[in-house]
């Protein structure tokens, strides 16, 4: 019984510890600059182009028929301090 419940503390304590991974990375808002249609296997998808204030670009990839990002669209990304 003890080292049963000695095992659940440890894993109640394992659980509540932050996450390192979290803590390293800032919220900075970026900017779409540029759209262009690229193919991917297996079909053609938009290539967004994504720039921050520091000039630092992101790509991401959205289906061809999201008509949700336009030039100008902006959205917080995750970037490592």
């Amino acid at each position: 019984m003890k080292t049963t419940l000695l095992l659940f503390a440890v894993i109640a304590a394992v659980g509540c510890t932050n996450l390192k991974q979290v803590q390293q990375v800032d919220m900075v808002q970026a900017k779409v600059i540029r759209i262009d249609t690229v193919f991917r296997y297996p079909e053609h998808v938009k290539q967004l182009t994504w720039k921050d204030a520091d000039d630092i670009q992101y790509i991401s990839f959205v289906s061809i028929y999201n008509e949700l990002y336009g030039i100008g669209s902006s959205m917080y990304v995750m970037r490592r301090r």
